[in-house]
C-alpha cells in the first residue's frame, strides 16, 4: 500500500524491511522474556540457539523463496540480497527451518524439553503478526479479486483485492492471545494430562502449527498459491504437512497416547 516513505528526502526508508527487523526483534523478546520467567534454564545458551535459528531460517527461506521465483531473480546475484527492490521469505519454509534448527542445537545441548519449543511457538507466532504487516504495508501477497467490503485497492492493481496479509496479522495476533491463553491452562485438561501428575510440555507448538497449517490451507480459497514447482502448485501439500504434524504433536502427547503406550 505504502512501499516506502522519504526521510526528509534524503532517503527512501522501505515499511517491510522495518516490519521485518520488529518482526526478529519482538520476537526474540518474547522468547526471551518467556525464557527467563523459567529459571530452570540455561538462559543465555538458549537464548543464543534462539537467535542463531532465526538466523537460519530467514536465509533459508529466502533461499527457496528465490529457487521458487528463479524467472524473477535468475542470476542477478545481487538481487538475492536486495530485499528493498525484491522483498519475499518463504515464510513456512522459514519457520520450519527456523524450529528444526532449535530443535536439533537443543538436542545438541541434551535440553530435550518441548517446553522450549512452546516458547518458540508463541515467539514466532508474534512475530508474524509484524511480517504480515510488513507485506500488506509492501503490496505483497494480496488475495484475489473481489467485491466484498473488505476489499482493497493495492497498487497497481484496478479491482479491489482481498487484503490476506492483513486477514494473516489478525488471525496471528488472535492466535498468539489464544496461546497465552492455553499456556495458563492447558495443563488442567483431562483429555490431554489423563491421571498423570503433570500435562506433557508441547502443546502450545502443536497447537500452533495446527491452527496455522488449517488456516493456511483455508485461505488457500481466497488467494493464488505462493509455491509452485514447474508449475505444480506446493501449497496444498506444504500445509497439509504442517497440519499434520501440529496434530501428530498434540495426539503424542496427549493422555490417551500416553496410556495406550503404556
Amino acid at each position: 500500500m505504502w512501499p516506502s516513505f522519504s526521510f526528509f528526502g534524503l532517503f527512501d526508508i522501505y515499511f517491510f524491511n522495518i516490519f521485518l527487523v520488529l518482526a526478529a526483534f519482538l520476537g526474540s523478546f518474547i522468547f526471551w522474556r518467556r525464557l527467563h520467567q523459567n529459571a530452570n534454564y540455561k538462559e543465555f545458551i538458549i537464548f543464543d540457539i534462539f537467535l542463531l535459528s532465526i538466523f537460519l531460517g530467514f536465509v533459508g527461506g529466502r533461499f527457496i523463496f528465490i529457487l521458487l521465483n528463479w524467472p524473477r531473480f535468475g542470476w542477478n546475484v545481487l538481487s538475492w540480497f536486495d530485499m528493498i527492490h525484491y522483498p519475499g521469505i518463504a515464510v513456512i519454509f522459514a519457520i520450519a527451518i527456523a524450529g528444526f534448527s532449535c530443535k536439533l542445537q537443543l538436542a545438541k545441548q541434551k535440553i530435550a524439553k518441548l517446553e522450549i519449543m512452546d516458547y518458540w511457538a508463541q515467539a514466532t507466532c508474534f512475530g508474524l503478526i509484524f511480517y504480515s504487516m510488513g507485506l500488506f504495508f509492501a503490496g505483497e501477497h494480496s488475495g484475489y479479486l473481489t467485491n466484498s467490503f473488505l476489499g482493497i485497492n493495492f497498487p497497481g492493481l484496478a479491482m479491489k483485492n482481498h487484503p490476506l496479509q492483513l486477514y494473516n496479522a489478525v488471525f496471528y495476533l488472535g492466535l498468539y492471545i489464544y496461546l497465552n491463553y492455553l499456556e495458563k491452562n492447558y495443563r488442567t485438561y483431562n483429555w490431554y494430562r489423563g491421571n498423570r501428575s503433570s500435562a506433557d510440555t508441547g502443546f502450545l507448538v502443536g497447537v500452533f502449527l495446527f491452527a496455522s497449517g488449517l488456516y493456511s490451507l483455508i485461505t488457500l480459497t481466497l488467494g493464488p498459491a505462493q509455491f509452485y514447482w514447474y508449475n505444480f502448485s506446493l501449497d496444498w501439500i506444504i500445509y497439509l504437512l504442517v497440519t499434520f504434524i501440529g496434530g501428530s504433536i498434540l495426539l503424542q502427547h496427549s493422555a490417551h497416547a500416553i496410556h495406550r503406550k503404556n
